[in-house]
């Protein structure tokens, strides 16, 4: 897991110097913490990984209509992100989480995938686009995903497809 960003090298990105900063828990890949800074804005400080990635899907997210945390500041080693509310779960909640998913699947391109490859943790989460769903999600993410990494061009075709294919 990477370190956590100095406080320097947050207030430089962020423009203004850091006055609280509390390590969170979590993360495989990264370290995060709780800032706030001088002029009052609470953030999210987050190094390790393809942070500049990150960024560029909490946009595309945020391009859909989901909600999601905005981009403060980002560079090739850390992310400064909005801080969202911390809040229980509730029945308003989760129907609320529910409308978000179901924006964020309903939005589509021109193809399936995205530009860069990424991974979670040590598995190899392949990306390139493709034309055809099935075979995308059987390629980039099934058998990616068993096998640890890219598998052979064209080995999701037939049976490993039809298995992904609906009814």
């Amino acid at each position: 897991m990477a370190d956590t960003p100095p406080r320097d090298a947050i207030a430089r990105l962020a423009g203004c110097s850091v006055v609280d900063f509390q390590p969170l828990s979590g993360g495989d890949v990264s370290s995060v913490a709780a800032v706030r800074l001088a002029d009052g804005r609470r953030i999210v400080a987050k190094s390790g990984g393809p942070v500049r990635a990150e960024a560029d899907m909490l946009r595309a997210i945020a391009a859909t209509g989901c909600p999601a945390a905005r981009v403060v500041a980002v560079n090739d080693s850390c992310l400064l992100m909005e801080r969202l509310a911390e809040g229980r779960a509730s029945d308003t909640g989760w129907a609320q989480a529910g409308h978000a998913v179901a924006a964020l699947h309903a939005a589509t391109g021109p193809r399936y995938g995205w530009e860069t490859d990424h991974a979670i943790g040590p598995a190899l989460q392949p990306a390139a686009p493709m034309d055809d769903w099935p075979a995308f999600w059987a390629e980039r993410r099934l058998l990616a995903g068993l096998l640890g990494r890219t598998p052979p061009a064209g080995l999701a075709r037939g049976p490993a497809r039809r298995r992904c294919q609906a009814p």
